[in-house]
């Protein structure tokens, strides 16, 4: 199988992970129902309020009557699109890390689970302290400042969901993974760069993820499910803490069972972080 396969399967991965997870889902359904409804309702007031006028905008712009019409409907699927997800975002984001936290958990390695600290704390940055802050709020404004300049890209039906997301895949899937790259003890903007930038995973999951996201109404089920997926991965490769292995101290067991830090050789020269 090769990487890009491999990599994108992670998206289908994770809809058929949350989907056969019951315990998962208390997580999503309240989200889900209000964002089902809430896009509906969102959708129906954009063409009784929003469709007119913006085609007759278009008409007295000098377009033709039957193209203005055609471009005021992608308008609203465009704005109802986006005014669901944020509002989904900002009243149940921290669901998604929910999700993530919990599937990483039950999936990763024991020798992984051990390096981690604090995961359950790490659920959004405003609960981490300032020098974790500005690795990602640096990281939120350049993913936002992307996405506003490209939306545009989302009135070409189809083909600009699919340029949307390779335009923006990559701090997509690395905003997914910051908290868990917090949690293996991996803060400094820099080294996450590092990690993303080495690491095709984040471009190949993340266009994918996101162009599945921006379908209106069914892309509700992939805001949540893509977490699953991003969290498989994490916890299938464990790419964050095999770069802790190789970079610095990782706890390791003793025989009777506690803690111990051992510092690990640098081993960079034998693999790429």
């Amino acid at each position: 199988m090769s990487a890009v396969v491999r990599d994108t399967s992670y998206v289908l991965l994770g809809a058929g992970y949350l989907f056969g997870t019951p315990s998962l889902w208390k997580t999503i359904i309240c989200p889900f129902i209000f964002s089902l409804l809430g896009g509906i309702v969102i959708l129906v007031a954009l063409f009784a309020g929003a469709y007119v006028p913006q085609w007759q905008s278009l008409e007295r712009a000098g377009i033709s009557k039957g193209w203005a019409g055609f471009l005021a409907f992608l308008l609203v699927l465009l704005e109802a699109t986006l005014l669901t997800m944020i509002s989904v975002l900002i009243v149940f984001g921290t669901r998604r890390q929910v999700i993530f936290n919990k599937v990483y958990k039950k999936n990763a390695k024991e020798i992984a689970l051990a390096n981690v600290k604090t995961l359950e704390e790490t659920v959004s940055c405003s609960g981490r302290c300032y020098n974790e802050c500005r690795s990602c709020g640096r990281l939120i404004w350049m993913k936002l400042a992307l996405q506003i300049i490209s939306l545009p890209l989302l009135l070409i039906p189809i083909l600009g969901n699919l340029i949307f997301g390779q335009i923006n895949g990559t701090f997509y899937s690395w905003d997914m993974h910051s908290d868990y790259f917090v949690a293996h003890g991996i803060v400094s903007f820099k080294e996450q760069k590092k990690i993303v930038k080495n690491n095709p995973f984040y471009h190949t999951f993340g266009s994918t993820a996101l162009a599945l996201e921006t379908i209106p109404l069914f892309g509700l089920y992939f805001l949540f499910s893509n977490a699953a997926g991003a969290a498989l991965y994490a916890a299938n490769q464990d790419h964050a803490f095999k770069y802790v292995q190789r970079t610095k101290a990782v706890p390791n067991q003793n025989q009777d069972g506690e803690a111990k830090h051992e510092e690990v050789k640098d081993t960079r020269h034998i693999e790429k972080a």
